[in-house]
């Protein structure tokens, strides 16, 4: 025991940036220094931090601590040190108390006040998982989350609150390479759609897309049935029990079975042109598909566009971000483009690409949620690529990724100008708001990041 806290003042000694003999001698002096005063004492991981007051005279002091009170010159010390001084090494969930003396050639003085500091117990890793992120739902007492692992797809759930794992299930038994591209939740079901990479439908050309049905407390799977398309599925959102979904050549509503009750091909009525939808989301009044207007007549010429279509996807209204007699206006990438309906409006982001200039810039465009008008449009020259928008609180969010950097930023509902923006190391793949924060599904992390916009502090 005495070797182990000789090891113990040895490490603590080089924390504290302290060297050399004990000082603390016991020749009388008729000036005897006085004691110490302990100003802080901060807990760590496995540590604690302890701070004092100088001592006139003094040129060395000695922190002394225990798990029992009080603290006595008997008790486990490190010598030589300055002010703030770590001791590291201290078992984490128990409490410890610290005391200080001074010393010079004279001697020591009496110990200062006694701190106590109780030593976290580490918070467990939330949301963890082992593959690449890819759809994320949360829902009132659970996170979901597909990821991706050696080819094979995977869906995981969480404990919202403690963030520890529920289960983990494959998501399709097929031989190809599997990934999922969407999930949603009705009542004590789990939803979900994969696509299976490498198949290839005869005349089609891409992917065979899987519907998914789980069994939500236990994660047993219920069925799986294919579904003749191709692509990736956009989505899903739900609508009084239903499921929407897109693909790159029709949206469509499907029930709790996988049938498809009403399928709309998104044509917007306009010569030569079509629309692949890459982005939807849903409220109480309707489905939201946003996507590329394309215009085979100019040479493929993109422009970004949404619409809104009720419960049986009968349209409503169409908005298309400029005409084709402007060949500069093209837009970039099917990711760099997001839609979010909020507070009587809906907001949507977009690129667009100057030819012939090499400029790229963003906009960001509020309309009437009624009628499709354009209330607002905001332009930035900062190029942003994979874009998404959230609407939470009195808040629109907006994350980007911008030269292998993210960012997010909150933007302000009238003139659409970016009141904060906070980057971080990291790509996201999607995002939910749930309860004033914001859970990411990081493309770069092996977990999922919970983020406060009240205090833009990362939470885990």
């Amino acid at each position: 025991m005495k070797r182990f806290a000789a090891v113990l003042g040895l490490l603590a000694m080089f924390a504290c940036g302290g060297g050399g003999s004990d000082s603390g001698g016991s020749n009388p002096s008729s000036t005897p220094l006085a004691a110490p005063v302990i100003t802080s004492a901060v807990p760590g991981d496995n540590s604690a931090t302890i701070g004092w007051s100088a001592v006139t005279g003094a040129n060395g002091y000695n922190l002394y601590y225990s798990n029992q009170s009080p603290v006595t010159k008997s008790s486990s010390k490190s010598t030589g040190v300055v002010s703030p001084c770590t001791i590291s090494n201290l078992a984490a969930g128990q409490r410890y108390y610290f005391a200080v003396s001074a010393s010079n050639s004279a001697g020591e003085s009496n110990l200062s006040n006694e701190a106590v500091v109780d030593v976290p117990t580490p918070a467990p890793v939330k949301f963890q998982f082992s593959g690449v992120s890819e759809p994320l739902l949360v829902t009132a007492d659970s996170v979901y989350v597909g990821i991706a692992r050696n080819g094979d797809a995977f869906i995981v759930k969480y404990d919202k609150a403690t963030g520890q794992q529920i289960w983990e299930v494959p998501a399709l038994t097929t031989v190809h390479p599997d990934k999922v591209t969407g999930l949603a939740v009705i009542g004590n079901l789990v939803l979900a759609f994969g696509l299976e990479d490498d198949y290839i439908i005869p005349g089609m050309g891409g992917g065979k897309i899987w519907f998914l049905k789980f069994a939500a407390d236990t994660g047993v799977k219920l069925f799986e049935i294919s579904v003749i398309g191709r692509g990736v599925v956009y989505g899903p959102v739900t609508l009084e029990n239903f499921i929407y979904i897109a693909t790159d050549s029709w949206i469509g509503k499907v029930d709790i079975d996988g049938n498809m009750i009403a399928q709309a091909t998104p044509n917007v009525g306009l010569i030569n042109t079509y629309v692949g939808f890459y982005t939807l989301v849903a409220d109480s009044t309707g489905v939201y598909f946003a996507g590329r207007a394309i215009s085979y007549s100019t040479g493929g010429q993109d422009r970004f566009a949404v619409a809104k279509y009720d419960g049986n996807l009968n349209r409503l209204w169409y908005y298309q971000r400029g005409d084709f007699s402007d060949p500069s206006a093209d837009i970039l990438g099917n990711g760099a483009l997001a839609v979010s309906p909020f507070n009587g409006a809906v907001y949507i982001a977009g690129l667009r690409n100057l030819f012939g200039t090499g400029s790229v810039y963003g906009e960001t465009v509020k309309l009437d949620i009624n009628t499709g008008a354009p209330l607002q449009i905001n332009s930035t020259t900062a190029p942003a690529y994979n874009l998404f928008l959230l609407s939470g609180g009195t808040e629109v969010f907006r994350a980007d990724l911008d030269s292998g950097v993210s960012n997010i930023s909150s933007i302000n509902t009238d003139s659409l100008n970016t009141v904060w923006n906070l980057s971080f190391n990291g790509w996201i793949i999607d995002w939910a708001w749930d309860n004033n924060l914001i859970y990411v599904s990081d493309g770069v992390q092996n977990y999922i990041r919970v983020f406060d916009p009240a205090t833009r502090a990362w939470m885990n």
